[in-house]
């Protein structure tokens, strides 16, 4: 089996406490909406004839 699965779509903050740290880094976007180099990767791979594709195409 081959193929992506985004885990979060963007950052997002946390409650504060001794088990989190506050904010969560895990996304393809910024807290504000903004791509990080995940998402311009995702971008190119899903543009690219050789790439994901979308749909299932």
């Amino acid at each position: 089996m081959v193929g992506l699965h985004v885990w979060n779509f963007a950052d997002f903050k946390t409650e504060q406490g001794t088990a989190r740290c506050g904010m969560r880094y895990k996304g393809v976007f910024t807290r504000y909406r903004r791509p990080k180099a995940a998402a311009h990767f995702l971008r190119s791979r899903c543009l690219s004839s050789e790439g994901v594709g979308l749909g299932g195409t």
